[in-house]
């Protein structure tokens, strides 16, 4: 994160943070300010974790239960929060911008809860509660956000092919569309790219993807 760390212990499949703690980001709580040693959050010390993001100032964990745990963020003192899907799938892969949070589950479908001053939920909705992004046909390879936007590489169900999508905010250019204008809803990036899109990864407010043919985009 901006200025904290997280681990799974690869054996036990446990988390250990450390870093600042302002926030609770690393254990979950305002108990201390800075954690120098590496340190087992006590709510998820019988947890396994599959996956973890660090946000700037929040923390998000996977664990194999297929839940989501987020903790930190904010000076409120609020420990931690479970979210799972409506429908009973299970996440599979999390990425954390400054102020939201975007998870993937096992079925290609993409999950977004948090700030909503740019589009960074991807759906038109003001709750703080989870919302799922629609993705139409396709479903989610891979996920990763910038601090205020976000980024899918997603699989065309029938043909097998990778595109991009993207929303949130853009004032630097860092969706690539042309425009600066923030994006409140999924659209379709990188589309005059003729090779496919393999892999992406965002920067504080940039987007670089590259190509079947190793060629490196970016934008912002």
């Amino acid at each position: 994160g901006f200025s904290h760390t997280l681990v799974i212990e690869k054996h036990t499949k446990r988390l250990l943070a450390f870093g600042d703690n302002s926030r609770g980001q690393v254990d979950g709580t305002l108990d201390c300010q800075s954690i120098s040693q590496p340190v087992a959050p006590s709510f998820l010390s019988q947890e396994q974790v599959v996956t973890v993001a660090a946000g700037l100032f929040h923390s998000a964990v996977v664990l194999e239960t297929g839940e989501l745990v987020l903790f930190g963020g904010d000076r409120t003192g609020r420990p931690f929060v479970r979210l799972c899907t409506d429908d009973g799938s299970s996440f599979v892969r999390v990425a954390c911008g400054r102020r939201h949070t975007v998870a993937c589950d096992d079925r290609g479908r993409i999950w977004t809860v948090g700030d909503n001053k740019y589009g960074q939920p991807g759906h038109e909705t003001n709750s703080a509660g989870l919302g799922r992004v629609d993705l139409k046909d396709y479903d989610c390879v891979d996920v990763t956000c910038g601090w205020s936007h976000t980024i899918v590489l997603a699989r065309d169900s029938a043909s097998g092919s990778n595109v991009v999508f993207g929303w949130g905010r853009n004032d630097k250019g860092q969706l690539g569309t042309g425009t600066t204008n923030h994006q409140f809803a999924s659209t379709r990036l990188f589309a005059d790219i003729e090779a496919g899109i393999e892999s992406i990864s965002c920067g504080s407010e940039f987007t670089i993807v590259v190509d079947s043919t190793n060629t490196v985009w970016g934008c912002g």
